[in-house]
């Protein structure tokens, strides 16, 4: 299901927002904080355990937890604007200890004569001090209580029946129809715990996690819970990033270029004063935050700060967005971050007005047991160079009872009905799917991907279906389809076995139509629009009559993907008659159909790509590093039991930012293609030069005039961003504004097969540069938008004609 997909991306979104660290065990104090006037609950209260390096914050409900407190223990809670208080734990342990705070006048007059000269002067102690703070820490081991909560709404979760637009025929059993309806419930709320030891040594940048204890919701996956990360997000660091947007933070070095500062007043912390600070942007052109930041008197510490981002900032799909972090003393020189709350709502328009899902969230991260500047022991450094991540053994057998006792934010009754409701939908929802698998599911596919289901100028209109029927991990499809300019029947039948989630087998039995060459740049869906509206037929055909064995697997992790795919098949191939005679709004003649190199082929087929640059809705490498994808194919055939031949083709791309503009850098994106195929290589295993759109294409080059059996070629795209619009005051939409793109393409095709050319080389250097616009808003959307590119040939072959593109591209 759409929805079911998209949470498991927001929740892989949101890891980019919150990072966590680890903690301890055994609770022995429960308490709450409340404002002795007023008789309500404080949040945000620092609670300390006098002479050790434990303690933890009181939550929004003034709830707090220590555990292994010993009896005579000193402990002190200090909160900005109240009074502290130190409660010595006697051993008497009660259901909530309460605790009552004196709230303290905020110290306005004092400071209404103070400057922007004074004010900006104590911004500039606290970077300095920020900067010694993150010298003097070399090393840091500490546990981290992390927990996620998630509510997840929207049209197609709230009223799918009126927006789901289905074009898909199926035929459902009641247990099937059943496990939908619970669903809709089932994946409403996520909430995931986790405690981790977190191990770091900056100055050899050693980085190793240990979820040692987990815990969540029943639809949430819980080898996908690893709510830890190497380093506890902090507003220390000179920038934040979120999804593709980068802020730079109130205190970094160059804060004064993006920052104003506001001296509000000043309130008691302890026996010292705690200054108050609004901060506001002083661009609009680049993305920043505004809020309140609270400095320590005298020392400069940085000690809470509430942000948010400002109105001319934007992150795709958040509708809201707030963190608040505070920061404790780890010994008397060294302050660092040890509590975070982030909290805010994501909102995915698919069609404006129609059809979006919403998510609403709230993440809190707790550092506790802090030990600083010691040696890490040995056998995490042997583990830091393995993984960096890594889950204990015994972290999913934990109780109710551990949670109940241990968890350092309260678990309020919402959350404990949630828990208890979505456990007993997900038992019903297995006793359903056990059902399910017990049983036979069909239904009917259009096949508008396929050749079988359109319009091209060799098969003229096309009718097929693929109905299928699946049982467990098998299925079963079976597509015919009639073509009306051949007047032929096609099929396929594909029989595919799923033994994992990312793996396939697939054996096929097909007769039908396939697109020449190794050029497969257009979707068929888009060639059907194309050749029947704009009299524009992409590709070359031939007749494949084939049986097939293909394994696939694809692994898409947090940074990085892997797919590969190996395919032997035996194949009868023959040339197709051009039949069709005009388009919708043309009846000029259609290019040739050219003949292909016919026979009887056996070949085996090898895939790879790997890399960091993702394609789709999932985020890329981090933007601020050099992005890769490498590709290449290998084809290795017999002809007629007699001919040998054989492709190889491989591809790198490299993505390298250049310029920081507040969201994806300016960056510089170039594409390496080549190419070698035998010269008893057949033409429709040849190379044909194309020209659809994106990088790796030639926009002025003719549709199938060039090619050969090898070639090399280099694109390149320089994407300026949107910070040159932004700049000069361009109208905005959602505070973006339209990306500035130069490109270009060079390439050489050679031809020394000794079969009969069917397509030109280029001899000497094809070249052609252009601009394009980026970025353009559809309006109606949020999930993709419009890109334009115009070039201009600049080599000997078709010097002065122009080629265009006009594509879309989504928002990550």
């Amino acid at each position: 299901m759409l929805w079911h997909r998209f949470l498991f991306l927001m929740l892989f979104a949101l890891t980019f927002c919150v990072a966590e660290q680890g903690f301890s065990q055994t609770a022995n104090i429960i308490g709450k904080v409340f404002d002795k006037e007023t008789q309500k609950p404080i949040s945000g209260v620092r609670i300390t355990i006098l002479n050790t390096d434990r303690g933890t914050y009181s939550s929004s409900s003034g709830f707090f937890r220590l555990t292994n407190v010993a009896v005579g223990s000193k402990i002190l809670f200090r909160s900005i604007g109240f009074d502290s208080y130190t409660y010595t734990f006697d051993g008497t342990v009660q259901d909530t200890l309460k605790i009552y705070l004196n709230p303290l006048p905020v110290q306005i007059a004092e400071v209404e004569s103070i400057g922007e000269i004074e004010v900006n002067e104590i911004i500039k102690r606290a970077v300095e001090k920020k900067k010694e703070n993150l010298d003097r820490l070399k090393t840091l081991q500490a546990k981290v209580y992390s927990k996620i909560f998630v509510t997840l709404g929207g049209g197609i979760l709230d009223a799918p029946e009126k927006n789901a637009l289905r074009i898909q025929i199926e035929k459902k059993s009641e247990a099937e129809k059943k496990q939908d309806s619970l669903l809709k419930e089932f994946f409403k709320n996520v909430i995931a715990e986790t405690f981790s030891n977190v191990f770091i040594d900056y100055t050899k940048d050693i980085k190793y996690s240990e979820i040692t204890e987990r815990r969540q919701t029943a639809n949430f996956p819980k080898e996908a819970n690893i709510l830890v990360f190497n380093e506890f997000l902090s507003f220390y660091d000179e920038k934040v990033k979120v999804l593709s947007t980068e802020f730079v933070t109130p205190l970094a070095k160059n804060c004064f270029d993006y920052y104003r500062y506001e001296l509000l007043g000043r309130e008691n912390f302890g026996e010292l004063y705690v200054y108050i600070i609004r901060v506001t942007p002083k661009t609009e052109v680049y993305p920043a935050f505004e809020g309140v930041i609270k400095i320590l008197e005298k020392s400069y510490n940085l000690l809470e700060l509430e942000l948010t981002p400002s109105r001319f900032s934007f992150i795709d799909m958040f509708d809201s967005l707030k963190y608040t972090q505070k920061f404790t003393a780890l010994n008397e020189n060294i302050r660092q971050p040890s509590y975070l709350e982030l909290t805010g709502k994501i909102k995915v328009e698919i069609l404006k007005g129609f059809l979006d899902l919403a998510l609403n969230f709230r993440a809190v991260s707790i550092v506790t047991d802090a030990i600083i500047n010691q040696p890490l022991p040995d056998s995490i450094v042997a583990k830091s160079e393995k993984q960096k991540i890594a889950v204990n053994p015994q972290a999913d057998s934990t109780k109710e009872e551990f949670w109940s006792q241990n968890n350092l934010v309260e678990t309020s009754d919402y959350e404990k009905s949630i828990y208890k409701k979505i456990d007993s939908i997900s038992k019903t929802v297995d006793t359903l799917q056990k059902k399910a698998e017990k049983s036979f599911t069909w239904g009917i596919d259009p096949a508008i991907d396929r050749i079988g289901t359109g319009f091209n100028r060799v098969t003229g209109y096309s009718l097929g279906i693929s109905p299928y029927v699946k049982y467990k991990s098998f299925s079963l499809v079976f597509s015919p389809s009639y073509s009306f300019g051949q007047k032929k029947f096609y099929h396929s039948i594909d029989f595919k076995y799923s033994p994992k989630p990312q793996s396939k087998i697939t054996f096929s039995i097909f007769s039908d139509v396939t697109p020449s060459t190794m050029d497969d740049k257009m979707p068929i869906f888009l060639n059907t629009l194309f050749a029947y509206l704009f009299h524009w037929d992409y590709y070359d055909y031939y007749h494949r009559k084939v049986w097939r064995l293909e394994y696939q697997l694809s692994e898409n992790r947090i940074f990085d993907f892997i797919d590969f795919k190996i395919a032997y098949e035996h194949s009868t191939q023959s040339s197709l008659k051009q039949i069709s005679t005009g388009s919708l709004f043309s009846n000029s003649a259609w290019r040739e159909n050219p003949k292909i190199t016919e026979g009887t082929f056996d070949i085996l087929e090898m895939d790879l790509t790997f890399g960091n640059l993702q394609t789709g809705l999932m985020p890329s490498a981090n933007e601020d590093k050099i992005g890769y994808r490498f590709s290449f194919r290998v084809d290795v055939g017999i002809r007629d039991k007699t001919q040998n031949f054989g492709v190889f083709y491989p591809a790198l791309l490299i993505k390298i930012p250049t310029v920081y503009t507040g969201y994806d850098p300016m960056s510089l994106s170039i594409l390496f293609e080549g190419g070698y195929a035998a010269a008893e290589t057949p033409i429709q295993y040849s190379f044909r030069m194309p020209n659809f759109y994106g990088l790796g294409n030639f926009y002025t080059a003719p549709t199938g005039v060039f090619g050969g059996n090898k070639f090399f070629a280099i694109h390149f795209q320089y994407n300026f961003s949107d910070l040159f619009w932004r700049a000069i005051g361009l109208p905005l939409w959602n505070n973006r504004g339209v990306e500035i793109l130069i490109s270009g393409a060079m390439g050489k095709y050679f031809n020394q097969a000794t079969l009969p050319i069917v397509y030109k080389p280029t001899n000497n250097l094809y070249t052609e540069f252009g601009l394009g616009l980026g970025r353009i808003p559809l309006f109606i959307t949020n999930l993709a938008y419009w890109g334009f590119e115009v070039r201009y040939n600049t080599s000997k072959h078709l010097f002065g004609r122009w080629g265009y593109s006009l594509n879309l591209s989504a928002p990550f």
